[in-house]
């Protein structure tokens, strides 16, 4: 990702992202090995609920007294994944795969930096579709740790 900061182009590329947020950018970031997996989450704990929100997941974990731990954990990696890291691409419902993800073994090692990284390259690409080339940013960016 390159950005004309004050007539200088400034590169941002994969490994500065994985570093300044702390994210893991090594490794395999394909979900769909997940896709046809068993949904514990989905079932014992929405199984009502056919489209699982991200307000689903924050009512669930608001009131996670009877939950076990293993859940609540799960439901807090849960939100935020799809509420604070990938806000606009789950704003109507939670892909089961992510669900999925976030009780494997693999959650811990999975390259959520990769995939952050790709995803924010998708949206500023989206944003910029028949519009300038630019876009002005006011303030100061901020990372969340």
């Amino acid at each position: 990702m390159w950005f004309n900061t004050g007539g200088r182009f400034v590169s941002f590329p994969l490994q500065d992202f994985c570093f300044i947020t702390g994210l893991r950018c090594s490794g395999d970031n394909k979900r769909s090995k997940f896709d046809a997996q068993f949904c514990r989450i989905k079932n014992d704990l929405f199984g009502h609920i056919p489209n699982i929100s991200p307000s689903d997941v924050t009512g669930l974990l608001c009131n996670s007294a009877l939950l076990s731990d293993k859940d609540v954990v799960s439901l807090a990696s849960l939100f935020i994944l799809a509420s604070l890291m990938f806000k606009t691409l789950y704003k109507r419902s939670v892909e089961e795969s992510l669900m999925v993800l976030v009780e494997s073994k693999e959650m811990n090692t999975y390259a959520w930096g990769k995939e952050l990284f790709a995803f924010t390259i998708s949206s500023l690409r989206a944003s910029l579709k028949n519009k300038s080339l630019t876009i002005e940013c006011e303030g100061k960016p901020y990372i969340a740790y």
